[in-house]
């Protein structure tokens, strides 16, 4: 009886720790490697800061967009679109 409860908590945990979901947070993070720890850009990556929030999500979508084989492009392809505006949010709240 013991197993069985031992069986079914585990796989209620397991279920729930498994996820195809990409965390904003964690693409945010992802950002910075790039953009710089305060989005400022360097000499070679332009300052994320430089937008106001809507302008970055207009270009989030732009780059889905895309279709091409640019670094932003296969970034944001597996992004929805909720995705990006709660990037934002992290970004500019």
């Amino acid at each position: 009886m013991i197993n069985f409860f031992f069986i079914i908590i585990l796989s209620f945990c397991f279920k729930y720790s498994i996820s195809n979901e990409i965390k904003p947070i964690v693409i945010e993070e992802n950002c910075k490697s790039c953009h710089g720890k305060n989005y400022l850009g360097n000499d070679y990556i332009k300052s994320i800061k430089d937008l106001d929030k809507e302008e970055f999500i207009k270009k989030m979508k732009n780059y889905k967009n895309e279709n091409d084989n640019s670094v932003m492009y296969r970034i944001v392809k597996a992004l929805s679109i909720d995705d990006i505006e709660k990037i934002a949010e992290i970004i500019y709240d």
